[in-house]
This record gives C-alpha cells, sequence and structure tokens, in this order.
C-alpha cells in the first residue's frame, strides 16, 4: 500500500503546486505541501519496510 502511496502523493503534490502557481491560489499551495511531506512520510515508511525483510542483515546487526 505504501509503495503506491508514495508516488501518487508526490505527482498531487506537484500537480497542486503547479496549478496553485499559475492560478495565484495560495490554499492550494498548502495542500500541495502537505501532500509534499505525506509523500516523503510514505517514502521513508517504504524504504524501512523494505530494509528490515527477507532476513538480510542490518547495519546494526554486522560486527
Amino acid at each position: 500500500m505504501w509503495t503506491l502511496a508514495a508516488p501518487a502523493l508526490a505527482i498531487t503534490a506537484i500537480a497542486l503546486s503547479l496549478y496553485a502557481y499559475f492560478t495565484h491560489q495560495r490554499p492550494l499551495l498548502i495542500v500541495g505541501s502537505a501532500a509534499y511531506v505525506a509523500a516523503l512520510a510514505a517514502s521513508l515508511i517504504v524504504a524501512t519496510l523494505a530494509a528490515a525483510g527477507n532476513g538480510r542483515p542490518t547495519v546494526t546487526s554486522v560486527t
């Protein structure tokens, strides 16, 4: 789910920001910024879930 949410939120943030830039609407820019932050958080969740799976050693378990 997070793998699909991160790029969707990033595309939404770019689209809203461009539309807000050309129409001079501040609320859309705020929503676009919130979507950008949510996309960053979702991509961090995807990265942490991918790094901890499949029995591969993590950086902290290597001596």
